[in-house]
């Protein structure tokens, strides 16, 4: 079913996507590769596919994205991806980056240190 009009909502923020001169793209890895929110929105650049510089044409797009463990790449090479297939140009670096705990770990356990107990630096 298609839509006879795009929500007005929608039409603002793929006149954000289209209007900006650079965009960076930020995302938890979620089973793999972005959420799954961000790519609905990604996919809602479809509503360009008329116009005389479709989707992302030219547009520069930086990527960040964070997980546990050393999987974050994933993450961004399917942003990459879609990047990509949506006519932009990805920047040639990228941050991956390791999600830390946030909770300082006890001395010499591998759980985080209770609310009454010894905090380690």
């Amino acid at each position: 079913m298609r839509l006879p009009h795009s929500p007005e909502a929608v039409e603002r923020m793929v006149e954000a996507f289209t209007q900006s001169d650079l965009q960076i793209w930020l995302t938890p890895l979620y089973h793999g590769g972005m959420t799954g929110a961000m790519k609905n929105c990604l996919d809602w650049l479809e509503i360009t596919a008329r116009q005389e510089k479709p989707y992302l044409t030219d547009k520069v797009v930086g990527l960040v994205c964070w997980a546990d463990g050393g999987q974050a790449m994933q993450g961004i090479n399917a942003m990459d991806a879609v990047a990509k297939a949506l006519r932009a140009w990805v920047i040639p670096y990228s941050v991956p980056s390791l999600r830390i705990c946030s909770m300082p770990m006890v001395s010499g356990s591998n759980s985080p240190a209770s609310i009454s107990g010894n905090w380690t630096g």
